[in-house]
């Protein structure tokens, strides 16, 4: 690995996705790149193609990055900016001046475009873009992508146009991507680090009851000091009240919701890239792609879609980093845990007090020695007969309620 290129990165080591894919990316076939969030997926293609064409210079459009959302749009641009600093790099995203784009477009020459494909297609189609001659097309995030059904206005320049390689790097593979994979990627090359990949992150519960929620993040804000804390709030409703709530205990906190303006939410994510903020209160707007560096998350509520946990849970504990995820659970969110702890999930149950965070011991009876020889007593049978276990384990229990009555009444009468 070149050594300038990490210095100008400002990175130490490369992360594991990054290494497999810069080893195996001068393939001939497509590549398919899946990691877990925050682990570097987007730099672990800019860095090859990067090599690439410092070897090669040409002219003209070479690399088309497609990512789902407006704000995806602008932070792949500052990391591909990073590097590709001698290069025109343009981005085509919702609320940009398409007039004076086309004009710049008219008497610029461009080398990468970096935009949704909604208004990638749209360029394409008056005039102003051309796939010929492309070395690249990458699909980032695109699991985040087929859910949202924006790949739709591509899938016919798919099909008429000659591509060069094609790169699709997302943190899973759904089963809507498999038939547009199938189509388009051939015998494609396969990188997947899901599971070598060590995320450090610890995952906390705390049981509301009867408690409100607005309650519980209060007790828990006062003990917590996070570095920078992503507070995620599923309802719409319930956002300004939540961020209310941060505003008068006169934390620092910002406020990223979907209802406001491209230019407004680009500021917010700037502002925080730039430490302003100890606190962002957010909907799943935040939750997919946005490159947060956060040490704590906080589920005010757990999402509609339980897959956005797992991209909840990927803003902290980012590049080999530790990180911590605290969920208030509701009356009627235990099925949800119950779910998610079957994908892998490892909660630990915590109560607050003013003393600080308690972790809950599970309540598990120890058997006394004495209740051992009851059980041993009970003769299994000779010979096995139908719901033999079911009536083994119903003459256990009531041998040893008997058990335990007779020893309460002994101790309670040498009382």
């Amino acid at each position: 690995m070149d050594k300038k290129i990490l210095e100008k990165l400002k990175f130490e080591k490369l992360s594991l996705v990054q290494e497999r894919t810069l080893k195996e990316f001068d393939t001939n076939e497509n590549l398919v790149i899946v990691a877990p969030t925050g682990t570097g997926k987007t730099h672990s293609y800019l860095i090859p193609i990067f090599k690439k064409f410092e070897a090669n210079k040409k002219e003209g459009l070479k690399l088309v990055i497609l990512v789902p959302t407006n704000e995806l749009v602008f932070q792949v641009y500052e990391m591909t900016k990073e590097l590709f600093s001698n290069y025109n790099i343009r981005t085509f995203y919702g609320s940009m001046d398409r007039q004076r784009e086309i004009k710049w477009l008219e008497n610029n020459q461009i080398d990468i475009a970096i935009g949704t494909p909604i208004k990638i297609e749209e360029f394409i189609a008056n005039g102003h873009l051309s796939f010929q001659g492309l070395e690249y097309l990458i699909f980032d995030e695109a699991d985040m992508m087929f859910d949202l059904k924006f790949m739709e206005p591509i899938f016919p320049i798919l099909k008429t146009s000659k591509l060069g390689k094609l790169v699709l790097v997302s943190a899973s593979i759904t089963e809507t991507m498999k038939p547009f994979i199938k189509e388009f990627f051939g015998a494609y090359k396969l990188i997947d680090t899901t599971l070598q990949e060590d995320l450090s992150i610890k995952h906390y519960v705390i049981k509301a009851g009867t408690r409100s929620r607005g309650f519980i993040l209060k007790d828990l804000l006062k003990i917590l000091n996070p570095y920078f804390c992503i507070i995620f709030v599923s309802k719409k409703e319930d956002q300004p009240e939540v961020f209310n709530l941060l505003n008068e205990m006169e934390l620092k906190v910002a406020n990223l919701s979907g209802d406001m303006p491209v230019r407004v939410r680009r500021q917010v994510i700037k502002e925080v890239h730039e430490l302003k903020y100890q606190y962002l209160v957010t909907s799943d707007i935040a939750s997919r792609g946005i490159d947060f560096d956060a040490s704590h998350i906080i589920n005010y509520d757990l999402p509609y879609h339980l897959e956005y946990f797992i991209h909840r849970s990927g803003r902290t504990g980012r590049m080999g980093k530790t990180g911590e995820v605290y969920t208030i659970q509701g009356e009627n969110d235990h099925r949800k845990i119950q779910n998610l702890s079957k994908k892998g999930i490892k909660f630990n149950e915590i109560k607050l007090s003013k003393s600080g965070i308690i972790p809950v011991v599970p309540r598990e009876r120890l058997l006394k020695e004495e209740e051992i020889q009851v059980i041993k007593s009970i003769k299994k049978p000779t010979k096995v007969k139908p719901n033999y276990r079911k009536k083994n384990k119903q003459q256990i229990e009531k041998a040893l309620k008997e058990h335990r009555r007779k020893e309460y009444a002994k101790n309670r009468k040498s009382r």
